[in-house]
């Protein structure tokens, strides 16, 4: 198939797909509304499992770090929920966290020294820490999926285009069992993104 890319901002994708906009688009579902994610629903096929990650200086655990550190995250996003969610037992808490509002401003929070750490979708931790702007900072503890912080990103297809979700799927598939999947993935990722 010949393809074109178009980007497209990200919390409208699900409906652009719904209404036909596009013929495929990757999303995470959870990300869109209700009446959208209900319209793709049956045409989804999962591509890549994204948990949350937190970068910083010193390795410690995130609990741990958000008693004693000032971490931040982009506002609104689920890992600035994840973190008042901690916070809410104890108020105090609260102080640590510093809410942005970019991914850019999040690294920059952690260079300018305006926070200790920065917790983040895995593959966008990872293309920092890779960067020369990474540079002293480190991954600290484990991915994070639980609380809503990690899920599955899908393609999603518009309504009654089965056809097409199974041509991709094989293509995939064959990509996957032949091991030009896995190349790729080692090409950008230190890690299995599937």
């Amino acid at each position: 198939m010949a393809c074109s890319f178009d980007a497209a901002p990200f919390k409208q994708i699900i409906d652009d797909v719904a209404a036909g906009r596009y013929d495929i688009a990757s999303q995470r579902p959870a990300h869109a509304g209700p009446r959208a994610a209900a319209a793709v629903l049956d045409s989804l096929l999962a591509i890549e499992h994204q948990p949350g990650r937190a970068a910083g200086h010193a390795r410690t655990g995130l609990e741990d770090a958000v008693r004693s550190r000032r971490i931040a995250a982009i506002r609104g996003s689920r890992q600035h929920a994840a973190l008042l969610r901690l916070a809410d037992a104890d108020p105090a808490l609260q102080a640590n966290v510093v809410p942005v509002l970019t991914l850019e401003d999040l690294w920059e929070a952690m260079r300018s020294g305006q926070s200790d750490m920065a917790i983040g979708p895995t593959l966008n931790v990872v293309h920092f820490l890779l960067s020369d702007s990474g540079d002293g900072f480190e991954t600290i503890g484990t991915p994070m999926s639980e609380d809503g912080l990690g899920g599955t990103v899908h393609i999603v297809f518009p309504p009654g285009r089965q056809a097409l979700k199974e041509s991709v799927d094989r293509a995939l598939t064959a990509l996957r069992n032949d091991g030009t999947y896995q190349r790729i993935n080692r090409n950008y990722f230190p890690f299995d993104i599937y």
